[in-house]
């Protein structure tokens, strides 16, 4: 019983450990190192949101705000987007950076899973830094123009 418990309080530092060298090497990421694994983060492994949006990032996508904050809004999209396409890609064609503040602009493709068509739109994204962390950023990109090349009719909203 004894070795059990000097195995697990063994493990237990191991592993603390390695979540602090983990945490510091994060905290030693350029911007637009954290900003490249972006791509990975949609293509991969949505989990890097945590790592990548602060808990309170701001999230304004073709002028709108969003009410929720954080990297569960990002998670979510990327679950939405796997729901309904396969073969989804994001391709980053262009970045600017200057420190604080960097913009990318950005390609994205996919394969509808109902009509099989390939869908394809462009953007751009701003994103705005504090400590290794995206706080706030905002996207735009033409998918209204996709939607219609696919049959959608696009209506605006009606005022009273």
């Amino acid at each position: 019983m004894k070795k059990l418990i000097i195995l697990f309080f063994t493990v237990a530092f191991i592993l603390a450990g390695l979540w602090g060298v983990e945490k510091k090497m994060w905290d030693k990421k350029t911007n637009l190192e954290v900003v490249k694994l972006i791509v990975d983060m949609y293509n991969n492994d949505s989990e890097l949101a945590n790592y990548i949006f602060d808990d309170d990032c701001r999230h304004h996508i073709n002028g709108s705000i969003e009410k929720e904050r954080g990297p569960e809004v990002v998670k979510k999209s990327i679950s939405l987007i796997s729901e309904q396409f396969s073969k989804s890609k994001t391709t980053f064609i262009e970045i600017i950076s200057n420190m604080e503040n960097i913009a990318v602009r950005w390609k994205w493709e996919a394969i509808n899973k109902i009509t099989h068509k390939k869908w394809q739109f462009n953007g751009n994204t701003i994103f705005h830094f504090k400590n290794s962390k995206i706080i706030e950023y905002w996207a735009i990109d033409d998918r209204y123009r996709e939607m219609q090349d696919h049959g959608f009719t696009i209506i605006p909203p009606h005022s009273k």
